[in-house]
């Protein structure tokens, strides 16, 4: 696996070796050797934890992607152990979901479990172990998180509602503010459309008409089934409007040329 280590690249580090219980992360998707929405990872990286430093990190990654023969579609994990002034940076396989999970939505479920510095992107791997094994057990592409019947987010997501036309989540207060969710705001600001950032139930779940996820690698997905709950989400105007805007964003960011 192709790493920077310590600025020394590498084909041969284990990643696992860097997915400790401390390590701030981050996941960013590269598209035709275009690293996507990269200052805005890197500002979150930064947000985690003030010490690191963003321009070391920012072209090790450009070095990562240049090192690499062809046109890197892929994923870039980042990993900081603080205590111990270490960085290591992976290209990785990452998951993009068919074009079938887009044009009819996915079917996910619910769990109960708490998040702890949910703001944060500070690896745990207690919560990830619980998390892979309830994704294994039921079957499911993703889980919404219950806490005290309040969803939160998706245990690698950010999660959205619809209804009457208007966008409903969770408050950035209690999630990740994740990427994607951000570009969300800005099409929905784009295109009239609006977020109320809310506790979102789950006993009122049934009262929504949609609901999508966001991420990295999945952009915006389309759910259409929540437990025993039916949605219609791609049918939805205002989900195809955000959608279409967020494409538009994304469109442009990747013009964008990264010169260190």
């Amino acid at each position: 696996m192709k790493s920077i280590i310590n600025g020394e690249i590498r084909d041969n580090e284990l990643i696992d070796n860097w997915k400790k219980k401390g390590n701030v992360y981050e996941v960013l998707r590269v598209i035709n050797d275009k690293p996507l929405f990269l200052e805005e990872h890197l500002e979150r990286l930064y947000k985690t934890n003030t010490n690191i430093k963003i321009g070391l990190i920012r072209n090790e990654i450009l070095d990562l992607i240049n090192s690499y023969e062809g046109f890197l579609n892929d994923n870039i994990f980042i990993s900081v152990n603080i205590l111990k002034n270490e960085r290591a940076i992976f290209i990785i396989k990452g998951f993009y979901p068919p074009k079938e999970w887009y044009e009819k939505g996915i079917s996910i479920n619910t769990f109960n479990i708490k998040r702890n510095d949910p703001n944060k992107k500070v690896y745990d791997d207690t919560y990830k172990k619980i998390i892979e094994k309830h994704l294994k057990n039921t079957g499911v592409f993703e889980t919404l998180i219950s806490d005290a019947q309040i969803i939160k987010e998706g245990s690698r997501s950010n999660v959205f509602f619809i209804k009457n036309d208007k966008i409903f989540t969770s408050s950035v207060d209690a999630v990740l503010p994740g990427i994607t969710r951000n570009k969300v705001f800005s099409s929905a600001l784009d295109n009239n459309i609006n977020i109320i950032e809310t506790n979102i139930y789950y006993d009122e779940l049934k009262e929504y008409e949609g609901a999508f996820i966001t991420g990295t690698s999945i952009d915006l997905l389309p759910i259409n089934k929540i437990d025993d709950i039916i949605y219609n989400t791609t049918e939805i105007n205002c989900f195809k409007k955000i959608t279409n805007g967020f494409q538009k964003i994304k469109n442009k960011d990747l013009e964008i040329e990264h010169v260190k």
